[in-house]
């Protein structure tokens, strides 16, 4: 409740954060402790398999094993995607989470960073990685990069289900006394299972998939980062099944 204020200060700075931390580094340098050094896991790891199903997992290693020799702005992450799955050195290499459970703001979040980099004239190719739930809450948004010719891509890692709704209610009929195993009801997006790539057609946006197998997955990327390095935004529908990362450090290792 603090209606707009301004937190009190010691020393106002009026300059952007990056500028001023970098400064601040500078003077601190002299004073700062020896680095430690840290064990370099191997995040781009091979899938164990080279076709068949896509996990959650294969989906971040190949992503990271196709983008890290790559200038990329990562505008969001899906739900349960491994924390450690992406190298983050710069600022605008990843955005950071919506938070407060923002399910429906990644594909407008996408838009207005691709926006502010295309201005900036960067090299950097914007990429929102969104949960199937949060594209169909807000796929309406796509018209706008349509329209205005804003190129971004879209990684769709669909599980076909609003799944972390799915989650909390197993957790919660456990805790209950229900059946867990029915937790799936009203949340899983089967029966008949919507064509994510024509709700981006309607919007004007053009896309592939969906991909299901690991073998075309990595192609797929690829193309879709070309395609927006060439002007246009484009969609990718990536099957993957109905599950979080548990343990993402000794699954990327």
């Amino acid at each position: 409740m603090d209606y707009q204020g301004l937190p009190a200060v010691d020393v106002n700075i009026p300059t952007v954060p990056e500028t001023a931390v970098s400064r601040l580094l500078e003077a601190l340098e002299t004073r700062l402790p020896a680095p430690r050094t840290y064990e370099r896991r191997r995040l781009d790891a091979e899938p164990s398999r080279t076709s068949g199903p896509i996990s959650l997992m294969d989906l971040a290693r190949v992503f990271n094993r196709v983008t890290r020799d790559r200038d990329v702005c990562l505008t969001s992450r899906p739900l349960g995607w491994p924390t450690n799955a992406n190298e983050l050195e710069h600022p605008h290499d990843y955005l950071g989470h919506n938070g407060g459970g923002g399910v429906g703001s990644g594909p407008s979040i996408g838009i207005g960073a691709a926006l502010a980099l295309r201005d900036m004239k960067s090299p950097r190719v914007p990429i929102a990685i969104v949960g199937d739930g949060d594209f169909t809450m807000g796929n309406t948004a796509l018209w706008s990069a349509a329209s205005q010719g804003i190129p971004l891509l879209y990684v769709i890692s669909n599980n076909n289900s609003y799944f972390n709704d799915e989650h909390h209610q197993a957790q919660v009929a456990v805790e209950r006394g229900r059946p867990p195993e029915n937790a799936w009801v009203g949340q899983r997006l089967q029966d008949p299972v919507p064509d994510l790539l024509m709700l981006a057609e309607a919007q004007g946006i053009d896309g592939e998939g969906p991909i299901t197998d690991i073998a075309e997955l990595s192609g797929a990327l690829q193309r879709g980062i070309e395609n927006v390095k060439s002007g246009k935004p484009w969609v990718i529908d990536v099957r993957v099944p109905p599950e979080y990362c548990r343990d993402p450090m000794v699954e990327l290792a």
